[in-house]
């Protein structure tokens, strides 16, 4: 028995010693809300955002892309849940074709349950990707 307190104090001393001075938290990958209040309840997940951008020679690129997200709720009178995938926005550039901006809006998919109501409203939004050149005027 004194040998397996001696070693996890041991253990526990190099742990200390070998530990850095200040830690340093990273910023959070995404969220989660919640709340309930009597028979209502909701909760609400979201991913991160991040950019991302790249320059090399005479050409370059930046994109923008928004948080994942999943969301259910519950109440008396109905029930659901939604699910929403990345989207994006951003530009390229290139001496050959110019400014081209780009947006790629994001997927939902989910439905909403109604035993008060009496009906089930299933929904699924696909993704769309859209490439518009700069000097390009919408008709």
């Amino acid at each position: 028995m004194r040998k397996i307190i001696l070693s996890a104090v041991l253990g526990l001393a190099v742990l200390l010693v070998l530990a850095p001075a200040n830690a340093h938290a990273f910023w959070p990958n995404g969220s989660v809300n919640s709340v309930r209040v009597g028979p209502y309840a909701n909760t609400t997940i979201w991913g991160s955002q991040f950019y991302r951008w790249q320059t090399m020679g005479n050409w370059g690129w930046y994109n923008y892309s928004t948080a994942p997200m999943y969301r259910t709720y519950v109440s008396p009178f109905n029930m659901g849940q939604q699910g929403m995938s990345r989207g994006s926005v951003g530009w390229s550039y290139n001496p050959f074709f110019g400014m081209t901006y780009n947006v790629t809006t994001p997927a939902m998919s989910g439905y909403n349950f109604s035993p008060f109501y009496g009906y089930l409203q299933a929904y699924n939004v696909p993704s769309m990707s859209y490439s518009i050149p700069a000097g390009y005027v919408i008709p």
